[in-house]
C-alpha cells in the first residue's frame, strides 16, 4: 500500500512553539512539548501509516496559509504522488489579520533582515519563512512580516511600521472579500488537481459578533457568542464570492448557540469541566486548584482576555470527534 499523506497549515492553532523554516520544519512537529501539540500532532499520533505535514504558524495569516499548502502539495506532486494519495486540511486564521512579502532589497533599506538564531525574542515574532531551512540563510528568498490583527509592538523589525499605513485602509468588507479570495484559490487549485480537502475556522470568520463574555461564562458555563447567520452580506462584492465557495468542504460547529463556530467554539461547548483533565484552554498547561479558583485568579487580572488556544487535550478531542469522520474514505 502507498503512503498516504495529509498536509496541515493554520495559525498557532496548528502549531505554535516553533516557526517553519526558522526553528522548525514540517516533519519535526512531533518534537514538540505535548502542552503545544495540537490537530495535526494527533493526527500523527492517532493515524501511524500516514505522513502528516504541519505547516501552522505563530500569527499565519490566511495568504500564507494558503501559500504554504500550495507549496507543500505542489512538491508531493511533482515527486510523483498520486493525487488520491494527498488530503489537506486548513486550519484558517482571522481573517483580519494581514501579511507584507519583504523582498530581501526591502528588508536591507528598512535595516530589516533577518538574523539567524538572534538572541531577542522577539527577533521571529510576526515573520513567516516557510521556504527556508533553519539555518543562516533564513531570509534570502524575503519573508512575510504579518500583522496578527494590527497589534505588533513587541516585534523588532522596523518595517512593520508599514502596518501602520496599510491600517489605514483597513476594513471588514475588505477583510471578507481578501479572506473569500483566499478560500476560492485554495478550492479552485485543490480541486483542479483531484485532491480531497477539509477546512475550519480559528472562530467567526463568516459573521464576526461581538460581546463581553466573562472567565465564569466561557470556562464554567460553557457560553459562546451566539451567532446564527443566514450568509447573506449586504455588500455584493462580497456575496459574489461567498456564493462560490463549497460549503461541503466547510466544517462549521453548530448548535443552540450558533451555526458558524470554528474549533474554538467546538472546545469551548465540548469541554468537561468535571472529567476533563485540563481546562479547556492552553491556561491550564500548569496544574490550577480548582476551576473556581482558575476564574477568581484571572478575573482579578485587569483587561484579561477569557481565550486561549485550545489544550493539547481538547486538539485531540477535536481529531478523534470531528476531523476523523473526513478522513474515513482517505484512510
Amino acid at each position: 500500500m502507498e503512503m498516504k499523506h495529509i498536509v496541515c497549515s493554520g495559525c498557532s492553532f496548528t502549531r505554535q512553539e516553533h516557526r517553519i523554516g526558522i526553528n522548525g520544519t514540517d516533519i519535526d512537529f512531533m518534537k514538540d512539548s505535548i502542552g503545544y501539540w495540537r490537530w495535526p500532532h494527533y493526527l500523527q499520533d492517532i493515524y501511524s501509516n500516514v505522513k502528516v505535514y504541519n505547516y501552522g504558524n505563530p500569527t499565519n495569516d490566511n495568504r500564507v496559509i494558503l501559500l504554504s499548502i500550495i507549496k507543500k502539495v505542489q512538491e508531493l506532486l511533482n515527486g510523483g504522488v498520486k493525487s488520491s494519495d494527498i488530503f489537506v486540511i486548513t486550519q484558517w486564521s482571522d481573517v483580519n489579520r494581514k501579511s507584507f512579502f519583504i523582498s530581501e532589497k526591502i528588508a536591507k533599506e528598512y535595516n530589516s533582515t533577518l538574523k539567524y538564531k538572534d538572541i531577542d525574542e522577539n527577533a521571529y515574532a510576526h515573520i513567516s519563512a516557510f521556504y527556508d531551512n533553519c539555518d543562516d540563510s533564513i531570509g534570502e528568498n524575503g519573508y512575510f512580516i504579518q500583522s496578527g490583527g494590527y497589534h505588533y509592538p513587541h516585534v523588532i523589525y522596523p518595517v512593520a511600521d508599514v502596518f501602520d499605513k496599510l491600517g489605514q485602509y483597513h476594513s471588514v468588507e475588505n477583510s471578507y472579500i481578501e479572506f473569500f479570495e483566499i478560500v476560492l484559490n485554495l478550492q479552485n487549485y485543490l480541486k483542479s488537481n483531484c485532491i480531497n480537502y477539509i477546512q475550519f475556522n480559528l472562530s467567526y470568520n463568516f459573521n464576526q459578533e461581538s460581546e463581553h463574555l466573562s472567565f465564569r461564562d466561557v470556562y464554567y458555563d460553557k457560553k459562546i457568542v451566539k451567532s446564527h447567520f443566514d450568509f447573506k452580506y449586504n455588500n455584493p462584492y462580497i456575496q459574489l464570492l461567498y456564493d462560490l465557495v463549497d460549503m461541503d468542504k466547510f466544517y462549521l460547529y453548530s448548535d443552540e448557540y450558533t451555526n458558524n463556530g470554528g474549533i474554538t467554539e467546538w472546545a469551548i461547548r465540548n469541554f468537561n469541566v468535571n472529567t476533563d483533565e485540563q481546562l479547556f484552554m492552553e491556561h491550564n498547561l500548569l496544574e490550577r486548584n480548582g476551576i473556581d479558583n482558575f476564574i477568581k485568579e484571572m478575573e482579578c487580572r485587569e483587561n484579561e482576555w477569557p481565550y486561549g488556544h485550545p489544550s493539547n487535550l481538547m486538539n485531540k478531542k477535536f481529531v478523534l470527534d470531528v476531523l476523523s469522520s473526513y478522513l474515513k474514505d482517505f484512510l
